[in-house]
């Protein structure tokens, strides 16, 4: 039997379990704004039932807002999709509500920021048991040094307590992070990317391909899942110590990023194949080409030289493969039993 402080514990991180009809009605529901960049866009909400009838929707700023508690936009929608306007540099959360089924709660995924990088919230995952991982708690994103004044507007929302950066000293030092709003708990380490630093040898090496880029890429998460145990001990210890949203972050917001998310949503069991899923949704929000080779990004001498690497070599290292985050899963589940057990042992991480 759990004691009542892992109860406790586990509601920061678990929205209401949904009952078995709506498993077997609700199959599917997401909401992203139309514009992904364009805080006063509009927000298309996309859902699919196994059985007819009609939905109501329901907003809050409050991503634990009851329906009660929460303002009507739309009733007697027959339809699988839904427009909703007016929410303009607001962070909302949607509750759909079927006739024949559970409430289910959807958000935005990516935030839009005019500045920034692959900022965006893991909630909304159903677990192994049916329940949904909590919107508006954890928060994941590259590089934070261009964030607007109108983005920390929208940002002084989200109550962010911690910012964890798994940033080198020379990262942090190039793009340093100046964060404007409420007074967050900041944590980094000073330490050389090695990791990094071969994957680049590789790159200009003689016989590089487009192939050993990939194996390259791979194998590097090997050296992130070690060589960030300790600030990953941070992350967990501060989620299960604190009820209060967390942000981490990276440069590009995909890889050593990629993994925190993957070890947070593997110890919350939600299935495999939406760990790999919210991994690779990394190439849907950013065109990391642009984002590392344009005019605008060479300014930046740590990106300057990628603009001679052929366009072929640089796919591998831009890309959001889902086999970059399965090797780093197969690695733990070979090397410790599986995942949980690197979490415990390696981690810190207690029942």
């Amino acid at each position: 039997m759990k004691t009542p402080s892992i109860i406790k514990a586990l509601t920061i991180f678990f929205a209401a379990a949904s009952s078995s009809g709506a498993l077997s009605q609700m199959t599917t529901a997401s909401a992203e704004r139309s514009d992904p960049r364009d805080s006063s866009s509009s927000i298309l909400i996309n859902w699919k039932t196994k059985s007819s009838g009609a939905v109501s929707i329901y907003v809050s700023t409050n991503p634990d807002a009851t329906i009660a508690e929460s303002e009507l936009v739309a009733e007697g929608i027959t339809a699988n999709s839904y427009e909703a306007a007016g929410f303009s540099s607001q962070r909302v959360f949607f509750i759909i509500v079927p006739d024949a089924s559970s409430p289910v709660r959807v958000a935005a995924r990516l935030l839009p920021l005019e500045g920034g990088r692959n900022f965006r919230d893991i909630g909304g995952y159903q677990t192994k048991n049916g329940q949904y991982v909590k919107w508006g708690q954890v928060y994941r994103s590259g590089v934070m040094n261009d964030i607007s004044d109108a983005d920390y507007q929208l940002l002084d929302q989200l109550d962010i307590g911690t910012i964890i950066d798994f940033r080198s000293t020379q990262e942090r030092a190039s793009e340093p992070t100046d964060w404007r709003v409420d007074s967050p708990k900041l944590f980094s380490r000073d330490y050389t990317d090695e990791g990094s630093a071969q994957l680049m040898d590789r790159l200009f090496a003689a016989d590089a391909t487009p192939a050993k880029m990939k194996q390259q890429m791979a194998s590097l998460y090997f050296d992130i899942v070690l060589q960030h145990s300790a600030a990953y001990a941070v992350m967990f210890n501060d989620l299960a110590e604190k009820n209060e949203p967390l942000l981490y972050n990276c440069s590009a917001g995909k890889d050593r990023t990629g993994v925190a998310t993957a070890l947070i949503l593997t110890l919350l069991e939600v299935p495999r194949k939406d760990i790999v899923y919210d991994y690779s949704l990394s190439d849907d929000y950013v065109d990391f080409m642009s984002e590392f080779t344009s005019e605008s990004a060479q300014v930046n001498d740590a990106y300057a030289y990628l603009s001679q690497v052929p366009v072929e070599l640089l796919e591998p290292l831009m890309a959001s493969h889902p086999e970059y985050i399965e090797s780093a899963l197969d690695y733990l589940e070979k090397e410790y039993g599986s995942v949980m057990n690197y979490i415990r042992s390696e981690l810190s991480v207690s029942d």
